[in-house]
């Protein structure tokens, strides 16, 4: 397992009138920009994908996502663990999306005690990736407040040197 995927909304403030439809859902007050992250059990954020406009839903983000761009195009590297050949890895996500090969999700309603076991297993490693939404915006007050520019950007950037920041401090401890 790589990690666990999903997004998380950040509050843009200051969206230009022409784009608040593009960056507006219906259970979200105001525009929001989405970010893609996959986040492994120690925290660490192995890939992000911030801010493309339409983006209303995790299938979308997914589907235009350099993740899914290397899987496809066959670019995913090959690996050898417990003396098992891998021809790509796999990533824990909840149930919205798809049924792709490299996306695991857990099971509606285990039958036996195998998968009872593995919905719960399951289900607690992908609080790694909620938990470390709650480290970047606990670390950096700039990702939990709305957004004041204007410009997306401008937007990614700040948003990338968080990211970046975060890895090297988890790289430090």
């Amino acid at each position: 397992m790589i990690g666990s995927v999903d997004c998380v909304h950040w509050k843009w403030a200051n969206c230009p009138t022409a784009c608040r439809g593009q960056y507006t859902r219906g259970d979200q007050k105001g525009p929001t920009v989405r970010l893609q992250s996959i986040a492994s059990y120690d925290l660490w954020i192995w890939s992000a994908f911030f801010g493309i406009p339409i983006s209303n839903n995790d299938i979308t983000i997914l589907e235009q996502s350099p993740m899914m761009e290397s899987y496809i195009s066959g670019t995913v590297a090959l690996y050898w663990a417990y003396d098992n050949f891998y021809h790509h890895g796999y990533y824990l996500g909840d149930g919205i999306y798809p049924e792709y090969a490299i996306i695991v999700k857990t099971f509606r309603d285990p039958l036996d005690v195998k998968r009872q076991y593995f919905k719960k297993v399951q289900e607690s490693a992908r609080k790694d990736i909620e938990r470390c939404f709650g480290v970047i915006q606990r670390c950096w007050n700039f990702v939990k407040i709305p957004c004041c520019l204007c410009s997306l950007e401008r937007m990614k950037f700040p948003m990338h040197a968080c990211i970046i920041m975060h890895n090297m401090i988890i790289e430090d401890e």
